[in-house]
């Protein structure tokens, strides 16, 4: 698997000269009615303490309910990929959805799976994610929201990966909904640990004001002086902008949007280089055609190409501006950033290619390595 495919132009998407890129730069990991499933969505990546880089994901059917959490491993920073392997089942009766992995100081990978947007649990590896350590379930930290006033019925981490601080905390980005059915109203957190997950607190909840109206999917990162800064999924209908937030450990501050950088309601991603400055991706593509449609009347969330234009980009070492970065592709989706273990290598995991035309439905994941010096 993962096999160089140049028929799907994917090895066109780099702007750039392309003797940045060698041979395995881009590799095509799963596609759409292939190996077992029907689509795969969701990509998330980290680079285990022994170098491994883990690709981990959703596995789903055409019944969406029925999904499945898969990985694959490269040992040789991608050049060559594993076979598929299931990290949870699809039992058939309860949804499985939102892998999300990070690694400790000490070289644990920790995995967090959510259950029928009702439950979460997660597990730990000792040895890069070869094997794993019994389940626990932390669904009642979730539920302990109620207790502030939030009137929590369904919540799910975030796609993507979560961190862990200089000082060992570990992070983790999720949303909440006060809806039984639907995905709003809602609100951004974060749970964290500083004791090596036996136990768990909650932030704030950052929630609609100040331009962002829904915040949910969301991606954190460690700036260098200690802040943590956050990007945020929302859903706004009057203008189509990135949202942020920045804080400290369980203390969030007001979100923010960023004028400068659009983004078309998608999941996105940030990461702190080796060398300290920041790196983030999106769909920068602001959607004029739907915000148009609704001034008109039209009840529309987002136009069918609304996730376009793939783009990573560097900060400084603290929240600040983003340069133009890199254009990775057009035809796009929910994308999730790493790096080597030397930092020279920024690894992008991303959803590409649209099924007759419609954003939401991807094609591909894809897996793109490139030297950190030309973003």
């Amino acid at each position: 698997m993962g096999e160089l495919r140049e028929k799907n132009n994917i090895t066109e998407m780099i702007t750039k000269p392309k003797d940045v890129l060698n041979k395995n730069a881009v590799r095509i990991i799963t596609t759409c009615h292939e190996g077992g499933y029907d689509m795969y969505r969701v990509p998330g990546i980290i680079t285990a303490s022994n170098g491994d880089i883990l690709l981990y994901f959703e596995g789903r059917q055409r019944d969406e309910k029925r999904r499945s959490l898969l990985m694959v491993r490269s040992k040789d920073n991608g050049k060559n990929w594993s076979d598929i392997q299931i990290l949870k089942a699809d039992s058939g009766i309860h949804m499985l959805h939102n892998p999300l992995m990070l690694c400790d100081q000490i070289g644990r990978v920790f995995l967090f799976w959510n259950v029928d947007y009702r439950r979460l649990f997660y597990q730990i590896s000792g040895d890069s994610g070869y094997s794993w350590g019994e389940p626990c379930e932390i669904t009642d930290v979730i539920l302990d929201w109620r207790r502030d006033g939030w009137n929590v019925r369904q919540f799910a981490v975030s796609c993507g990966h979560g961190i862990s601080t200089k000082n060992g905390e570990l992070i983790v980005p999720l949303w909440m909904s006060s809806s039984e059915t639907a995905h709003s109203p809602a609100v951004f957190a974060t749970i964290s640990s500083q004791d090596g997950g036996r136990s768990w607190s909650r932030s704030n909840i950052v929630g609609s004001e100040n331009g962002v109206e829904n915040p949910t999917e969301g991606s954190i990162v460690e700036c260098e002086d200690g802040r943590l800064l956050a990007t945020l999924r929302h859903g706004s209908q009057k203008d189509r902008k990135r949202a942020f937030v920045q804080g400290r450990i369980n203390r969030w501050g007001i979100p923010y949007l960023n004028e400068a950088l659009p983004d078309p309601i998608c999941a996105g991603s940030l990461l702190r280089m080796k060398d300290g400055s920041l790196l983030f991706s999106n769909c920068a593509f602001e959607d004029i055609a739907c915000l148009e449609a609704r001034r008109r009347g039209i009840d529309l969330s987002w136009s069918k190409d609304a996730r376009q234009n793939l783009r990573i980009r560097r900060g400084g070492r603290n929240p600040g501006e983003w340069n133009e970065g890199l254009f990775i592709t057009k035809e796009a989706g929910y994308s999730d950033l790493g790096q080597s273990t030397d930092g020279k290598t920024v690894y992008c995991f991303f959803e590409q290619g649209w099924i007759e035309g419609n954003c939401i439905l991807n094609k591909h994941l894809v897996f793109l390595s490139i030297p950190a010096s030309i973003i």
